[in-house]
């Protein structure tokens, strides 16, 4: 019995179509390094993971589960002198890093064999089991069908393996291989890829989307561009007004992005100006909208500025259970804040 412990995983390079948003594939070739783990308690388990790089889909990841046996004599396509054949029952789950959402697509193999050259086995004389020799090479089909929310279809070819690593985890008998693999063949594969959004060359913090604002506060973020800066604010039946954003507060975290650091906006905010309920602010900057709209609720009294008032409260069990804090009015704020924490 020659367990084989390095087998599939497949990485498209889908070859025919490098820019479009959809189309068709018919080729595939590629590269990928691949690591798998094969179980000998009994279980057949397999399990395996590769990184490959494709020219369409750029990074990708694919993880490989299910099982395996020994091929029985003459059982699949190989040779004699390939006699140490397995055959396994696997599917790959692969994600992509340039799809909007992680977007897993799955390729399934049912049963596939690999044809490994008993030359390729070497018995390892203190745990007793044959392991695949470094440098040796073995072939196997590649069949399978693609399924995912921008890729559907079939391919057909092969692949070629080369035995990087092996060892043998005594602990949890799992045969550890590394393999290189090389594979081409045909597909038959529709696919539809969704455009990244460019990256945005400004960005509002504060009011964050979805948050509830009241009293004052700030507004702030940062803008890659020069030139005046606005927000608008603007509800269900249109502009309400636009506040004036200084422009050109040391932000180091913005570098890697504008390529300069002086590029935060802030400012204070009335939030009781705009009236109760959602709103929506746009930056606004040389005349054109920047970055995306923020969507938030204001809660307002029907004072904008509310003067001569006082009150206090305590809320318990806060942050945790026996834990309290006092909140006074603070008229400057226009809204309560933390005096005392117990």
């Amino acid at each position: 019995m020659f367990p084989q412990s390095a087998m599939l995983c497949m990485v498209l390079v889908l070859c025919l179509m490098a820019g479009p948003a959809a189309g068709h594939v018919s080729q595939y070739s590629g590269t990928a390094v691949y690591t798998s783990e094969t179980n000998l308690d009994g279980t057949g388990s397999y399990r395996g993971v590769s990184e490959s790089v494709d020219n369409i889909l750029g990074p990708v990841t694919c993880v490989t589960t299910g099982s395996f046996r020994p091929a029985a004599a003459g059982e699949g396509s190989c040779s004699a002198a390939e006699s140490g054949a397995s055959y396994f029952n696997i599917r790959s789950e692969c994600e992509a890093d340039s799809l909007d959402s992680p977007d897993h697509y799955y390729i399934m193999y049912p049963m596939t064999v690999a044809c490994v050259p008993n030359s390729c086995y070497e018995l390892d004389t203190t745990h007793n089991i044959f392991l695949a020799r470094i440098g040796c090479m073995y072939t196997a089909p590649l069949t399978g069908t693609v399924m995912g929310e921008d890729l559907e279809g079939s391919l057909s070819g092969s692949q070629q393996g080369r035995f990087a690593a092996v060892s043998y985890d005594v602990a949890r008998r799992v045969i550890v291989a590394r393999t290189e693999l090389t594979f081409a063949g045909t597909a038959d594969i529709d696919f539809t890829l969704r455009e990244a959004a460019p990256a945005s060359d400004a960005n509002i913090e504060v009011p964050a989307e979805g948050a509830t604002m009241n009293g004052i506060g700030l507004i702030s973020g940062w803008s890659c561009l020069g030139g005046d800066l606005e927000a608008e604010f603007s509800d269900a039946d249109g502009v309400l007004s636009t506040v004036a954003l200084p422009h050109g507060v040391p932000r180091g975290d913005t570098e890697s992005v504008c390529g300069d650091t002086n590029n935060g906006f802030s400012t204070t905010m009335n939030w009781s100006l705009l009236g109760p309920g959602p709103k929506t602010m746009r930056l606004i900057q040389n005349g054109e909208v920047q970055g995306e709209p923020r969507n938030f609720t204001v809660v307002a009294f029907d004072e904008e500025f509310i003067r001569s008032a006082s009150g206090m409260c305590t809320v318990r069990d806060f942050p945790t259970s026996g834990d309290s804090v006092t909140l006074m009015w603070n008229e400057p704020q226009q809204s309560f804040v933390v005096t005392d924490i117990n």
